[in-house]
């Protein structure tokens, strides 16, 4: 399955494909295997397997910090908060763009490796975690057995490097660009992962907010109703 779309924003891109039904599995090995580059491959498959962020994956020297506009508003039970404001199509409200100096290597050689945890092999990909000021890197555990072929393609690559080498040593730009080739966008990839983390392997959301490595349980939330809608594949 090829998913296509002249759209250039990737947040319009975003909006577009969520329209689309979430890809099985077996389809994001598709789309893995039309990328002739290892490079370009591993991108997409290390992209999907951490749902990472495009920013924790690649090699960033500036950092753009959005702060955007909110609101007040009023719980269900009737409590003051303030969420962030957003425009007629959904879109965030930027009030104010700043650009950080962090000279991030993205994740290198050495912080993907092999280990064996409770009689199973698990790949294990450390990399920052962005959005989070309590807990600033992350550890993403992926189980070799169910993600063998993706696995198998990724390690077509890293073999080749050293263990300092950056893995993707090129700018978010060109990242999105190249999942692209494929119809998809980052964001969206990482959307997939999460869905599949639910509705594959049944995490909860306190399993998946430590996943992503969300502050709270609250972005997880509309993931695990997500997964509701599989209950008729227990039957």
């Amino acid at each position: 399955m090829k998913m296509t779309s002249t759209l250039n924003s990737p947040w319009k891109r975003q909006r577009r494909l969520k329209k689309e039904h979430i890809p099985h599995q077996e389809q994001i090995i598709q789309l893995a295997k039309s990328y002739w580059d290892n490079k370009e491959r591993a991108l997409f498959i290390l992209s999907y397997l951490t749902g990472g962020r495009v920013s924790e994956i690649v090699q960033l020297k500036y950092l753009r910090k959005v702060t955007y506009k909110r609101v007040l508003s009023k719980t269900k039970e009737g409590n003051d908060i303030y969420k962030v404001a957003r425009n007629g199509n959904g879109s965030p409200i930027a009030e104010k763009v700043d650009k950080v100096e962090i000279n991030y290597l993205g994740i290198i050689r050495q912080d993907v490796w092999v280990t064996e945890k409770k009689g199973k092999n698990i790949l294990m990909v450390s990399m920052q975690n962005r959005k989070n000021k309590t807990y600033t890197r992350k550890s993403i555990p992926i189980p070799i057995d169910k993600e063998k072929k993706l696995i198998d393609m990724l390690f077509e690559y890293i073999n080749g490097l050293a263990p300092e080498d950056p893995l993707f040593p090129f700018k978010i730009w060109k990242a999105e660009k190249i999942i692209a080739k494929v119809g998809m966008n980052p964001h969206f990839l990482r959307d997939i992962r999460l869905t599949h983390l639910v509705t594959m392997y049944d995490f909860n959301a306190f399993q998946l907010t430590k996943f992503a490595g969300w502050k709270d349980v609250s972005p997880a939330e509309r993931y695990v109703r997500l997964g509701v809608t599989d209950l008729i594949d227990k039957f």
